[in-house]
């Protein structure tokens, strides 16, 4: 039993779990189940429940416990609308970057690309395109000096980026993602924050328009519990 476990690192080894797909949305999650997993007491599970539950990742329904958040259409919706408003204050207040910047984002593209050959054979090579892509996103985020807005979008990510493994899954929507990422990149080398803004919008409404489609069929099979 690791009794030097620390509340950060069971909310990082639990959030971890949650978005490579280990832990789904819905699943009941038992304190004793999870201290056995990590090798822990249920001490840091019970206080990095209450942090997963503040950031959004977990529900708790009284008399049942706690659940992997599992997102509604229209709570999709609210992330997605928080997000055009705070990735639009980032946008508009980018540094242009410098070249090592553009040369580590152009990298993290292709590998995409190259890991894209084994996301059909491997749940890992999914994990890394998802990692990838997130990377991506941060690393021109960071172009920013909104410091507390983009770790606020970093939180909303969060809450949905389990679904992104799904899409992310599929080879047609990886080409596309990469092409977008790419077009991207090249307005921001441009110095063209119009454009910028725009490709990056649109990005965001199809990834929005993918897990939308995910959750609607999702909830055709298994229909949410009340309550």
């Amino acid at each position: 039993m690791a009794y030097g476990y620390t509340v950060d690192q069971v909310v990082a080894d639990l959030r971890r779990m949650i978005l490579r797909g280990d832990l789904n949305p819905g699943d009941h999650l038992r304190q004793d189940d999870l201290a056995h997993r990590l090798g822990v007491t249920r001490v840091p599970i019970r206080e990095a429940f209450k942090t997963l539950v503040a950031a959004g990742m977990l529900v708790h329904r009284r008399n049942y416990g706690h659940f992997v958040a599992r997102l509604s259409s229209d709570e999709l919706q609210q992330i997605y609308w928080v997000r055009k408003v705070l990735e639009n204050e980032v946008v508009r207040t980018t540094q242009w970057p410098q070249a090592q910047t553009l040369v580590a984002a152009r990298a993290l593209n292709d590998e995409i690309v190259a890991l894209a050959a084994g996301a059909a054979e491997t749940a890992v090579a999914v994990d890394e395109i998802v990692a990838c892509n997130r990377a991506l996103h941060f690393l021109l985020f960071d172009l920013s000096p909104r410091d507390l807005i983009i770790r606020e979008i970093g939180r909303l990510w969060d809450v949905s980026e389990q679904y992104h493994r799904v899409y992310l899954y599929e080879p047609d929507t990886i080409a596309r993602v990469v092409r977008e990422h790419a077009g991207i990149i090249d307005a921001l080398e441009a110095c063209d924050r119009s454009t910028y803004r725009r490709l990056l919008t649109e990005h965001r409404q199809r990834g929005e328009s993918s897990v939308r489609q995910i959750i609607e069929a999702r909830d055709r099979v298994t229909p949410p519990v009340s309550g």
